[in-house]
């Protein structure tokens, strides 16, 4: 062959041209492969146009257990489990990848050994410039790892998710076995009050009727017994008398109060407007502070329900607010010290009643007084005030503070006008 001319350089660069191009690309593909082999944290692997394995990087063998000349050759269903290649999962992806130029999944895969992994895939399908299929590529990466711990977080959150569940069903039975526990106690405690009270009314009477007797039958012996002789003509015997009629006397007002306290028959036989009017009265009586008492919206008298306007209330209802408000004069004349006047205001308004007993006495701290442990003082009327409004679904509360006197509210809702 007849060499170019020294000058015919373009020949020259013609003829060397295809040996550099030659060298790059054995040096790019010495590269890629370098890279190809030295990636073990994810598997490469590809694939022919049929599915077959025709490379398989480090990262493969180390995932997967294989060597790279034993998957040569072998389909891609080589790493998918059974159940995966019965429901034709294998071409599925294959097929995807063809067609959408690249498929995603995780799954689980299979190892040499037979163990399994989760896995994380793209399969993506390689052209030639002439866009002709010319095979796959599939990255896949080991979660399994993320994927034992998702479902160890799964089964913890199932589990407490299943213990919350049943304690909160326990405490839902517990709950429902408290409120059974505390509606029994509230009707004990309500037939108890309404034994108690049937109790006083019949002591009450029997005070009343028999004791009254006795007493006046004294004062008529008394009175015999001044005229007798001896008697009727003696200074000392007449002195005597007298301090015997003055005795028996006291002794009439006594189990007059007594009876009235245990239970006015005017809280039966007139209402609690009468009732507290003429216990108001007799309390005024008894310490010497006036006491306003206002009652609003409530007839005084007999009857029940009227045409005209509302009518008794429950008897349940009057007897606990006339013992409340009892209880709160009570404890003002056990520290009255101090105190200049009282003003009670009940009102009956649509099915609501209020009351309120207000005065200008020392006052007191009521949590200190809540929690004093001995029992007879401040703290069991507080309680028992509370008590008797709660188990007619009312509610007392109270306001005090040393040297700026104290006011009780009561709250009761009427579910019916009257009785």
């Amino acid at each position: 062959m007849d060499e170019p001319e020294s000058g015919d350089q373009n020949t020259t660069l013609t003829t060397s041209a295809p040996a550099s191009l030659t060298e790059s690309l054995t040096d790019a593909r010495r590269e890629l492969r370098l890279l190809f082999d030295n990636v073990t944290d994810y598997a490469i692997l590809v694939l022919d146009a049929e599915g077959r394995y025709v490379d398989w990087n480090t990262g493969a063998e180390r995932i997967l257990g294989y060597s790279r000349e034993e998957a040569l050759g072998q389909p891609s269903a080589l790493i998918f489990t059974p159940e995966d290649q019965a429901n034709g999962i294998v071409q599925k992806e294959l097929e995807n990848a063809r067609v959408n130029g690249s498929a995603e999944d995780e799954r689980w895969h299979l190892r040499k050994d037979g163990s399994r992994f989760w896995a994380s895939g793209v399969m993506t399908a390689l052209f030639d410039r002439t866009g002709q299929h010319r095979g796959f590529a599939k990255l896949l990466r080991n979660l399994t790892e993320r994927k034992q711990l998702e479902e160890a977080l799964a089964w913890t959150r199932e589990d407490l998710e299943a213990r919350v569940t049943e304690r909160t069903a326990e405490l839902e039975r517990a709950n429902a076995a408290l409120k059974r526990i505390d509606s029994d106690r509230r009707r004990l405690l309500r037939q108890i009050v309404s034994a108690q009270e049937q109790e006083r009314s019949r002591i009450a009477r029997e005070l009343h009727d028999d004791m009254g007797q006795y007493v006046t039958a004294l004062l008529l012996a008394i009175g015999n017994l001044s005229g007798l002789p001896g008697i009727s003509t003696s200074t000392e015997g007449q002195a005597a008398v007298r301090n015997l009629r003055a005795l028996a006397k006291e002794v009439a007002e006594r189990v007059h109060r007594i009876s009235f306290e245990l239970r006015p028959t005017s809280l039966d036989d007139l209402g609690l407007h009468a009732a507290l009017r003429n216990h108001v009265a007799a309390w005024t009586g008894w310490c010497g502070i006036p006491v306003q008492l206002e009652v609003i919206g409530m007839e005084e008298g007999h009857g029940t329900e009227r045409d005209d306007g509302p009518g008794r209330l429950p008897a349940e209802i009057e007897t606990t607010v006339y013992r409340i408000l009892q209880e709160a004069l009570t404890n003002i004349m056990r520290h009255a010290d101090g105190t200049t006047r009282v003003q009670i205001v009940v009102q009956r308004s649509g099915r609501e009643l209020r009351a309120s007993v207000e005065d200008d006495g020392p006052g007191f701290d009521e949590e200190a007084a809540l929690e004093t442990p001995q029992p007879g003082q401040r703290r069991m009327g507080l309680l028992g005030m509370r008590e008797r409004a709660e188990l007619v679904g009312g509610s007392l509360t109270i306001e005090s503070s040393p040297g700026a006197g104290t006011t009780v509210f009561l709250r009761i809702p009427l579910e019916r006008d009257g009785p």
